[in-house]
C-alpha cells in the first residue's frame, strides 16, 4: 500500500496543474457555490468515475469550495506508475490483495481528522459517462463504520456537455448524504443512484434551455 505523502512542491504543482489545465481545456467549471460544508467534519466524497480527469476535477473543486487537505484513493497499479501523485494526496488500493485492509484502515484514519477530504470512486474503475447504474464495490461501508468522528458524506456526479460551445463544460452536482454512517453499502448505493438520476435529469433540462 502506498500512502499519501504531501509535500509543498507536490501540492503546489498539482493544484496549479489542475487549475490551468481545466481553464485551457474546458469552457467552464460549474458547481453549487452555496453548498454547505459542515464545520468539524471530515469530508468523504463519493463520485462517478468517468475519465482520466477524475483526479484533477475534484482537486480544483476542493481548491475552490471544500478547502480541505486533499486525498484520493487510486488503484495501486496506476499510482506505482505515477508516484509523484502521492505528493499531492494520492494513496493506493489493490483490490483482491491482502493489502486492501490496510488501505481501508488508512482511509478511516484520514477521516478522523476534520481537516481532511478523502475522494473515493466506489465503482473502482473508469466506466462510460453514459452508464446509468453506478455500482459500488465493497469497502466504503467498512470505512464509515469504523470512523469514530463525524464525516460529511458528499455525493458528487460529474457530468460533461458541450452544448453550443467548442469546449465542454464540467458540471458538478453535489448532495450531502443525510443517512447514518452505519448504513449498509446497499442503502448507500441506492441513495447515490437516486442522486445520480436526479443530476442527469437536471442536466438534460439544461440541454433543452440551450436551444
Amino acid at each position: 500500500m502506498i500512502p499519501a505523502h504531501h509535500t509543498a512542491l507536490g501540492s503546489f504543482f498539482w493544484k496549479q496543474w489542475s487549475k490551468w489545465s481545466i481553464r485551457l481545456c474546458f469552457h467552464d467549471f460549474v458547481y453549487p457555490k452555496d453548498f454547505e460544508i459542515k464545520p468539524g467534519h471530515s469530508l468523504l466524497m463519493l463520485a462517478n468515475h468517468v475519465s482520466w480527469w477524475d483526479g484533477f476535477w475534484p482537486l480544483e473543486l476542493n481548491r475552490q469550495l471544500f478547502h480541505k487537505r486533499y486525498h484520493v484513493m487510486m488503484l495501486e497499479e496506476e499510482l506505482k506508475q505515477r508516484r509523484f501523485m502521492a505528493q499531492g494526496g494520492a494513496f493506493s488500493i489493490d483490490p483482491g490483495s491482502r493489502s486492501i485492509v490496510e488501505s481501508l484502515r488508512y482511509a478511516t484514519e484520514l477521516l478522523e481528522n476534520p481537516d481532511n477530504m478523502v475522494l473515493v470512486y466506489p465503482q473502482g474503475r473508469i466506466h462510460s459517462l453514459y452508464q446509468q447504474k453506478i455500482g459500488f464495490e465493497k469497502g466504503i461501508d467498512r470505512i464509515l463504520k469504523k470512523t469514530q468522528n463525524p464525516v460529511q458524506i458528499v455525493f458528487a456526479a460529474a457530468l460533461v456537455d458541450y452544448f453550443s460551445k467548442p469546449r465542454p463544460t464540467i458540471r458538478y452536482y453535489l448532495e450531502t448524504y443525510e443517512g447514518n454512517q452505519l448504513d449498509s453499502l446497499r442503502l448507500l448505493e441506492q441513495a447515490y443512484q437516486a442522486h445520480y438520476r436526479a443530476s442527469v435529469e437536471e442536466q438534460q433540462q439544461l440541454a433543452f434551455s440551450q436551444d
